[in-house]
């Protein structure tokens, strides 16, 4: 969905920035892997939160890759989450067969080992910032029921669609999460159409199959610029 799209806002151009650094990077760093999914706004809200526990050189540096400041950051996050929940209150469409035609989950969390302290006012201010509540796991002595939990939250927050393998050492000291799922079904008034060319696909035993795509109606994105364009 297209959220959160008001180019004199600051929070919107770094945003686009990061994404697209992002998918540079992936694209570079792909080990072999042609098909990559990622979220950029998931990494977006989880390097922020992170900005917000840490300090010195590494909240520096956290800060820098997000082209920010921490007061930006903190006058404009909360307007930020708002604009998905906005989202979410305006395109919830159910049809007439009880079908959902737009869903959106956007959770932000963290997660503590019990065994250790935290300042009380840094837990607020992620509470107040980011809406994303702290829980208590005992990743010392209790580590693979905390990945179970861990695992088991991830899969209500994605609609039971990802079941992530975490495998959180002993020594974890806290985790940021962030869970973002969407659904879009296509709607029933929706006129369709095929591409022009079609696009060949490798399956799995490497063979290949070419298909038009159907499309529809589609938001453009922004245009990203930079010095080296």
């Amino acid at each position: 969905p297209v959220v959160g799209i008001n180019l004199d806002r600051p929070i919107t151009k770094q945003r686009f920035s990061v994404a697209h650094e992002l998918c540079h990077h992936l694209k570079d760093a792909n080990n072999g892997y042609n098909n990559v999914i990622s979220s950029p706004i998931s990494m977006y809200f989880a390097l922020a939160m992170a900005a917000y526990v840490t300090g010195n050189d590494t909240q520096s540096q956290i800060l820098d890759a997000l082209h920010t400041t921490y007061e930006d950051l903190g006058a404009n996050i909360s307007s930020l989450y708002d604009s998905f929940q906005e989202e979410l209150r305006t395109n919830k469409v159910i049809n007439k067969e009880r079908q959902v035609l737009f869903r959106e989950i956007l959770d932000n969390s963290l997660w503590l080992d019990k065994n250790s302290d935290y300042k009380i006012d840094c837990l607020n201010e992620i509470a107040d910032k980011f809406y994303a509540p702290s829980y208590q796991l005992d990743f010392k002595f209790d580590n693979s029921k905390a990945n179970e939990i861990l695992e088991d939250y991830c899969y209500e927050k994605t609609n039971k669609m990802i079941r992530p393998d975490f495998d959180f050492d002993d020594e974890t000291f806290f985790v940021i999460l962030n869970n973002f799922y969407l659904k879009v079904l296509w709607s029933a008034n929706s006129k369709f159409y095929y591409s022009f060319d079609p696009y060949t696909f490798t399956n799995n035993n490497q063979t290949t199959v070419s298909k038009c795509f159907l499309e529809s109606f589609y938001f453009e994105g922004q245009p990203f610029e930079n010095d080296e364009v």
